[in-house]
């Protein structure tokens, strides 16, 4: 999606067709109404599918938008639209607001958890017993990973907000 969204922002930095990326982001449209319908059934999602695909549909979706909509002229001249190019403009407006509540709420879940020095070391009892957390290494280790993505998808988010407002 990153590498999509630079060629759209920056003309020179284009990869692939729109028409390649129109199918790729479609796809992915697809795979993630797949799996919210089967989440609103009740359907138990594994460790490796999302557990809110709603933002990646609508993420998708949004792709799917800026590459119809948006006509090679004004990706040309990157992301400016004349009042007559823009057909659907009227749509771009909530997109925005639902990935900027996205964001919103993506920041709110990044928590921030204790140096691994301060956990490791700790008070009382589990200083220099060797119960408690383990090691500093893992206990970073576990907290970094899902910090990193939740910080990509809120860059993500942001720019692609960017993008649609770009279009009014």
């Amino acid at each position: 999606m990153g590498v999509a969204m630079a060629g759209m922002l920056v003309s020179g930095l284009r990869t692939l067709p729109s028409a390649i990326w129109e199918v790729v982001f479609a796809a992915g449209a697809a795979w993630f109404g797949y799996h919210m319908l089967r989440a609103r059934r009740g359907a138990q999602p594994s460790p490796w599918r999302s557990s809110h695909p709603l933002p990646h549909l609508v993420e998708c979706g949004a792709m799917v938008f800026m590459f119809l909509i948006l006509p090679a002229s004004a990706a040309a001249r990157g992301m400016s639209m004349t009042a007559t190019e823009s057909r659907f403009s009227f749509l771009t407006l909530p997109l925005a607001v639902f990935l900027f509540g996205y964001v919103v709420w993506l920041g709110d879940r990044v928590t921030l958890h204790a140096p691994a020095t301060a956990l490791a070391t700790g008070s009382g009892s589990e200083a220099g017993t060797g119960s408690g957390t383990g090691s500093g290494f893992a206990a970073t280790q576990s907290f970094l990973a899902p910090r990193c993505a939740a910080i990509c998808k809120i860059t993500m988010g942001i720019t692609m907000g960017y993008m649609l407002i770009l279009m009014l």
